[in-house]
């Protein structure tokens, strides 16, 4: 089905119409002026192949990482029971729940290949094309807290290439102490039983300086530990 993203264009045909008859003298009706009018007003109005069937696919995707705290996956089930309830004939429902990996809900094992601890948007957003239909409408629902720890730019180029609209539900969670370490740094060499400097910078939210427990532990046992503020720490 051929469908035009701009047919406003298309009103311009009784103004053409109208100048034709009133200004013969343009002979706009003559066939080689009518053929470049009309490729002219096709090209205006974006001609667009429709290759998907009136039948949608809506696709949600549940981030069940650990910095959401569990509340995308706690509703979930609300928010597709009311998804069922208003879906039209032959429309579907598909839930994908995804951390560091994604898995279609309800086909193989649910336990997330690396864990929970990272969300890898653009991973759960490119498996979940791969499973779509070219003969569907696909849509994107995503419930999410909105913090990926993966870019997200072959995945947003993809999106608008196969143009499949992504719409996204935020949840709430408490971040005012949300810390990171963004960076560690060790010397380049050491001698076997030599003391050397770890440098660890944490980062924080913007405000007044929050002060973190930190520890270092090696083969399971705890080597130090302390309080620090999020800036640089150097322990020994």
């Amino acid at each position: 089905m051929i469908q035009f993203n701009t047919p406003e264009w298309f009103f311009l045909i009784p103004l053409l119409l109208a100048a034709g008859w009133k200004y013969r003298r343009l002979r706009l009706a003559s066939p080689l002026r009518l053929l470049l009018q009309t490729c002219l007003l096709l090209a205006l109005a974006q001609p667009a192949l429709d290759r998907g069937g009136k039948d949608m696919d809506l696709w949600v995707l549940v981030d069940q990482s650990n910095s959401t705290a569990g509340i995308p996956a706690a509703g979930a089930e609300e928010i597709q029971a009311i998804l069922e309830r208003h879906k039209h004939a032959g429309d579907r429902v598909r839930l994908v729940d995804f951390a560091q990996s994604a898995v279609l809900r309800g086909r193989g094992d649910p336990v997330f290949a690396g864990g929970t601890s990272g969300t890898d948007m653009e991973q759960a957003l490119a498996y979940t094309m791969a499973l779509m239909s070219p003969n569907r409408t696909n849509r994107i629902l995503m419930l999410t807290d909105g913090w990926p720890t993966t870019p997200l730019d072959q995945a947003a180029e993809q999106l608008i290439q196969s143009r499949i609209p992504v719409d996204y539900r935020l949840s709430v969670t408490f971040r005012e102490a949300d810390i990171r370490i963004e960076q560690i740094r060790t010397p380049a060499r050491i001698r076997p039983g030599e003391a050397f400097i770890l440098e660890a910078t944490l980062a924080g939210p913007p405000g007044p300086a929050i002060t973190v427990p930190w520890q270092i532990s090696k083969n399971g046992g705890l080597r130090c530990g302390g309080r620090l503020p999020c800036s640089t720490a150097k322990p020994r």
